[in-house]
């Protein structure tokens, strides 16, 4: 039996002025650890998957308000705003995080428990 927790990146990074935010995810990293020590002997794993920055509609709608209040190119805010930190400079596609849940859900992860994933592109 598998449990999954999903989480932005903000478990393991602080991001200025969302505190709320980051406070509550690194809360979830706590739970996942905690949950994951619980139920080890019952052979079940607990991991929390943190993406980066991963191509949604959310993005795509906030990359042309990001640009016009710069006066940039969507480009150029994308850049600035999203991809400033990580080091393959790329939106993660929906099917990167799949595939991490994919292996997670797998036999191949038996003796993971406990661990936040970093699915970040480089962070």
């Amino acid at each position: 039996m598998e449990s999954l927790t999903f989480l932005p990146l903000n478990g393991r990074l602080p991001d200025a002025y969302k505190s709320a935010y980051v406070a509550a995810k690194f809360g979830v990293v706590g739970f996942t650890q905690t949950a994951a020590l619980e139920t080890a002997q019952d052979g079940i794993t607990v991991n929390a998957i943190m993406p980066g920055p991963v191509r949604t509609e959310l993005i795509e709608k906030q990359l042309p308000k990001l640009a016009a209040e710069n006066g940039t190119t969507v480009e150029e805010a994308l850049n600035h705003h999203i991809l400033g930190k990580q080091w393959m400079k790329r939106l993660l596609e929906p099917s990167d995080i799949g595939a991490t849940a994919v292996f997670l859900a797998s036999a191949g992860d038996a003796a993971i428990t406990g661990e936040g994933i970093g699915v970040t592109g480089g962070m």
